[in-house]
């Protein structure tokens, strides 16, 4: 009895669904009496036809490319190429001719249907990918200088330091001097501005102003804020080298607290250690220095 009527429920079931094509995408789908949308598979073709039929008005409308289709309908174009043919096709005459087209590959000089290019190149270019190389060449040349948004002064985003000129002149410094001033190590070493750069950006690049420093050594200075108490001693020397380099030595020895031997430093704690607001902190410790030097 239970097998029988389980058979019956199950041709009961099977024949009360129907297969109808959707209005849409010509998909067929099933519907049941209780099923609220009968003429499409879903609702999403459900409101893409009322829409098609808004724009086009009953009538099946011709344009001359999946472009301009596009901009009309207000779609993407390779979601449009399933609705071709029931409410809008594109001139036959226009593909022909784009299609039968030929142009010119730039990097081999051969003649190629369009259709068988990608951006203007032949096939066989493409798949090498020297077609994107040629393509960035163009490009990079278009944003190179003024041209482009990042530009600042020349530089780009490049801050001082990133500059070739810089590091031209910590390399002629450390081949100067190649040892610590201070230690005599030859490890981990570093250029230092005797004067500043951030106060005197006129002295940045002078090979008097740099001098070499052990990594220790020059994160200590920078953090016992040594570079800053002695500028005003050392701003008379500026223009005597030999004079200078000697002044800073003698003066470093006998103030510089050197730091523990076990601590490992890294470049990262010299960055923390260099003071942010050079001009602020000489304000605050020599006011009338300030004033004489930088005009503050």
């Amino acid at each position: 009895m239970f097998n029988s009527l389980y058979v019956l429920s199950s041709i009961h079931t099977k024949m009360s669904y129907e297969l109808k094509n959707c209005l849409c995408c010509d998909k067929q789908f099933k519907i049941t009496k209780r099923s609220k949308i009968k003429d499409y598979c879903g609702q999403s073709c459900r409101n893409n036809h009322h829409n098609f039929l808004e724009k086009c008005l009953g009538k099946i409308l011709t344009f001359e490319s999946y472009l301009e289709a596009s901009k009309y309908f207000e779609r993407d174009f390779r979601t449009l190429k399933k609705f071709e043919g029931k409410y809008f096709k594109i001139n036959p005459e226009t593909l022909y001719e784009k299609r039968r087209k030929k142009i010119v590959c730039p990097t081999c000089k051969k003649e190629t249907y369009v259709s068988l290019c990608r951006n203007n190149y032949c096939k066989e270019c493409s798949e090498l990918g020297i077609g994107r190389k040629e393509q960035g060449r163009k490009i990079s040349k278009l944003y190179q200088g003024k041209n482009n948004p990042n530009y600042i002064h020349g530089n780009g985003k490049q801050t001082w330091r990133q500059q070739s000129d810089y590091k031209q002149w910590s390399t002629s410094v450390k081949s100067r001097d190649d040892i610590c001033f201070i230690t005599g190590n030859k490890r981990y070493l570093t250029v230092h501005h005797i004067l500043p750069a951030s106060l005197f950006p006129e002295y940045r690049l002078e090979l008097w102003n740099g001098i070499t420093l052990s990594l220790p050594i020059h994160i200590e200075l920078h953090r016992q804020q040594l570079d800053i108490e002695l500028l005003p001693n050392l701003y008379v020397y500026r223009l005597d080298a030999p004079q200078l380099h000697a002044e800073f030595y003698r003066l470093i020895q006998s103030r510089l607290v050197l730091p523990p031997v076990e601590k490992i430093y890294s470049r990262h704690d010299l960055v923390k250690a260099a003071p942010k607001n050079y001009q602020r902190i000489l304000l605050n410790r020599f006011p009338e220095f300030a004033q004489q030097a930088l005009n503050l």
